[in-house]
């Protein structure tokens, strides 16, 4: 199978792709008439691309020119009845001043502002590499002043269409990463390309502050950042909580389908994105989101349902893989009844008469769901035409077995298979360099199953169950940051209930030679301090309240798990 194609490839070989032919004029450029003029009376143009000049360049350049003079005539238009303004050659005209040159070789040639720019664009391209953000601001003034089209701008540069595509989304870079990537603090071309595919400004910073500081503070690979990208501020299209062929959801942002930010759109910019059907724009995707919740719940307050959000919704479902409520009031209209032995829905079963009695909106994703009282249900069950107790007595004792034979056939099949599974996903894992990304996948699945028993959140001034809060947090964590959230929310508790420590936790303790002994002594000596203070110590937290009791504190944290 053939490889993609990344953005940093593509890039090495963008000359090699088809250049949109552009008809020639009808007649030849005028060609000029070439004079030495004064170095002073020739001024450097505004309609120049480039703004910077690397200065070892100019230093070569300049060692040149004193040695040979200038070899190449420049190249420039009338500016009033004695000055000219340049239009090819400004590095020549630089080295001359440092060289101490006062004369240069000119070719003088009447031109618009729109065929210097061109020239300035063409010229810097086959010479000394312009800045990419300088050549993409040049060729958006020629879109934008000049009303061109990409493809004839393409044409008039001599580059292809993708090449014109990306320099044009270079210019749409926030502020952070404009600054990171003139500077050269941890963006590359490729990667300030991933970033400027953000439509968000906001989400772009984020974006940049993450590439640039991984990898130790030396920016991110291409690939990485790819993939956090895709990860972090990418939505699959598929699982929108909203139809995303409507276009008046939210007028102003029109339909999914043919919106230019999924990526199946333009894929001159998203080459490098195998799914088509991906959103860029998470802001947009929320409000579309929110739209079509609140025309939901206008329908419910209609038909008199009941509507779950926020924190009850939370408790019904409190992590991400439920798809089922949790607790003992409803279940979902279209999860599984796991009493019918061909696993259909309840809303399978019930046809005509599957009506809800509650719309709960999933925290996790933003989706409606139908849900009905589970108080009825087997008699609504039972109307339908489904008593699966009288099934299960009429099918009798053999028939039951074999199905929960069948059942636990299923069940060891799936479990080899996880195994199978898991076992090349640990081989991707142990071939391929874990990223932020990866850990951030693990901490999240950590906390979706509520798993902080030794209180890594509590620890941080958060509560666990504060979504937004925590979400926002874990975002602005380092890769070495979610290593270490991830240690501690996979090793849990690290005291027992009975007062001891956790086998795993002292095991990461040994192995990172950390040493309890003495933190124990600091602990100890703290706490008394706080009991005399205090007047006195009662009994401790868990411990049977007697009054008087007091604690030795000298037996406080000496335990047996040495």
């Amino acid at each position: 199978m053939a490889r993609k194609k990344s953005a940093a490839a593509a890039a090495a070989a963008e000359t090699e792709a088809p250049v949109p032919a552009v008809p020639l004029p009808a007649t030849p450029p005028e060609i000029g008439r070439f004079e030495i003029v004064a170095r002073r009376r020739v001024h450097i143009s505004q309609h120049n691309p480039r703004k910077r000049i690397a200065e070892a360049e100019l230093a070569e350049l300049t060692d040149s020119v004193r040695r040979h003079g200038i070899l190449q005539p420049l190249l420039a238009r009338p500016r009033g009845p004695e000055d000219f303004e340049l239009a090819a050659g400004e590095r020549r005209l630089l080295a001359a001043g440092r060289a101490g040159i006062e004369l240069v070789p000119l070719v003088v040639r009447d031109m618009t502002d729109e065929e210097l720019l061109d020239i300035a664009l063409h010229e810097n391209g086959k010479r000394a590499d312009v800045h990419p953000l300088d050549e993409a601001e040049a060729i958006a003034r020629k879109r934008d002043e000049f009303g061109r089209s990409v493809d004839e701008i393409a044409a008039t540069i001599g580059r292809p269409v993708g090449y014109v595509v990306t320099r044009l989304k270079l210019i749409e870079l926030c502020p952070e990463a404009r600054e990171a990537y003139l500077a050269g603090k941890g963006l590359t071309l490729a990667t300030a390309l991933v970033i400027a595919r953000i439509p968000d400004q906001k989400l772009q910073a984020k974006a940049t502050k993450d590439i640039a500081n991984g990898n130790n503070g030396q920016g991110m690979p291409y690939r990485d950042a790819l993939r956090h990208v895709r990860d972090t501020f990418m939505l699959e299209l598929s699982s929108a909580a909203f139809p995303i062929t409507r276009a008046d959801l939210v007028p102003a942002a029109g339909a999914c389908t043919t919106c230019p930010k999924r990526t199946g759109n333009q894929r001159e910019l998203f080459d490098d994105v195998d799914e088509k059907n991906i959103c860029t724009d998470p802001p947009c995707f929320r409000e579309k989101t929110d739209a079509a919740w609140k025309e939901r719940t206008a329908q419910a307050r209609d038909a008199g349902l009941t509507i779950i959000e926020g924190k009850a919704a939370k408790e019904l479902f409190p992590s991400r893989w439920d798809d089922n409520p949790r607790g003992n009031d409803y279940v979902a209209l279209d999860a599984a009844c796991y009493e019918d032995k061909k696993h259909r829905t309840y809303r399978q079963l019930l046809k005509k008469a599957a009506k809800p009695d509650a719309v709960a909106r999933n925290p996790h994703n933003g989706t409606s769901v139908e849900l009905i009282a589970k108080k009825g249900l087997t008699a609504k069950l039972k109307s339908a035409g489904h008593d699966f107790k009288a099934e299960r007595a009429s099918a009798g004792d053999d028939s039951w077995k074999k199905r929960q034979e069948a059942e636990r056939r299923t069940k060891l099949v799936r479990e080899r298979a996880a195994a199978s599974a898991m076992g090349q996903v640990v081989a991707a894992v142990e071939k391929g360099k874990a990223d932020k990304s990866y850990f951030r996948l693990l901490v999240d699945h950590e906390r979706d199953m509520a798993n902080d028993d030794g209180g890594a959140f509590e620890r941080r001034g958060l509560k666990l169950d504060d979504n937004k809060a925590v979400a926002e947090y874990v975002d602005g964590l380092t890769e070495a940051q979610l290593r270490g959230l991830l240690l501690e929310l996979v090793i849990g508790g690290p005291v027992g209930w009975s007062g001891t420590y956790d086998k795993a936790f002292l095991a990461v303790c040994t192995h990172h030679g950390v040493d309890l002994k003495p933190l124990e002594a600091e602990a100890r000596t703290a706490l008394k301090a706080e009991l005399k203070a205090k007047g006195g110590a009662k009994a401790t937290k868990g411990g049977k309240k007697t009054a008087g009791t007091e604690v030795d504190v000298e037996e406080l944290g000496a335990g047996d798990d040495e």
